[in-house]
């Protein structure tokens, strides 16, 4: 059975990556982010098939000291597509951005960002197992936003 939420598709709408040439890789251990910082957008739902679109921009490694101990600098943003079948309405679609939104659009970058950066000096680059506590939080609070907004549109 498919899920309530369909990919449409993704995208980066910019990225920069920087490597840090002086970096020591350490094979045992896994290359994990010195900081990371988050932010999220949400359109939607719009249209017959309740488009809604997921906007993150993601800095990771900024500041000089977190840079010299990491292999890249990362700033990006990226958007992921998602439909909704006709019939659901919005609260069905805000439940399920709750439950599954944050989760679809970091696996999906996730697998994008491994991919791009397979061919950088220091090989791919998977986005690290983070503690989403504060980051899911911070994410449907956007969902509440967007859903008191008269237009719902961020």
């Amino acid at each position: 059975m498919l899920h309530l939420i369909q990919i449409q598709s993704f995208r980066f709408d910019e990225i920069h990556i920087e490597t840090n040439h002086d970096y020591k890789k350490n094979n045992e251990l896994p290359i994990v982010p010195a900081e990371t910082s988050w932010n999220f957008k949400f359109i939607g739902p719009e249209g017959e098939y309740n488009n809604v679109k997921l906007k993150v921009f993601l800095l990771m490694n900024a500041s000089e000291q977190n840079f010299k101990i990491t292999p890249y600098r990362i700033k990006l943003e990226a958007t992921l597509s998602l439909i909704f079948p006709p019939k659901v309405d919005k609260e069905g679609i805000f439940k399920a951005l709750e439950v599954s939104g944050f989760h679809l659009l970091i696996t999906t970058l996730r697998a994008y960002l491994a991919d791009f950066t397979s061919a950088f000096k220091w090989g791919e680059y998977l986005l690290p197992t983070l503690d989403p506590t504060q980051i899911i939080k911070d994410f449907i609070g956007h969902i509440n936003d967007l859903k008191n907004t008269s237009n719902n549109k961020l």
